[in-house]
């Protein structure tokens, strides 16, 4: 989603004179990075649609959409609302309901939950990726 929606490069929301976080991704790796992720998201998706009704299914799924929801707003805010602080919210918010996600998917399936570790992990990185570049970017913005 990100590699068609910018193909700047992710520091053309702030100056030329920007501090750049090091261990960025190159764009080479995530777009099969994020291809991998959101076959594993949907996976986990369709295993908790496929079980019987409940109230735990139920709270699962809606929260797997507004997760879902959430990752593909995330690019849109980062490279076109110029309000530098709004992707670090977004991705800490992602955070909090993949946790919640894996939590609920767990008592319905455990598969569900464990195909979400990788996403988690990407969540983590982004976590710390925006956070530490808005940080660092504060005395420019």
């Amino acid at each position: 989603m990100t590699i068609f929606i910018n193909q700047h490069g992710v520091y053309d929301i702030y100056r030329e004179d920007a501090v750049r976080v090091p261990w960025e991704l190159p764009l080479k790796y995530i777009i099969p990075i994020w291809t991998g992720l959101f076959v594993l998201i949907g996976a986990s998706g369709a295993l908790l649609w496929l079980k019987p009704p409940s109230q735990v299914r139920s709270l699962a799924v809606r929260i797997w959409a507004f997760q879902l929801f959430l990752n593909i707003l995330w690019p849109f805010c980062f490279f076109y609302i110029p309000l530098p602080v709004l992707p670090p919210i977004l991705i800490t918010l992602s955070f909090i309901t993949t946790i919640l996600l894996m939590f609920y998917s767990y008592l319905v399936t455990p598969w569900s939950a464990i195909l979400l570790f990788p996403y988690l992990l990407m969540v983590i990185y982004k976590l710390i990726f925006h956070w530490m570049l808005y940080i660092l970017n504060l005395n420019i913005l």
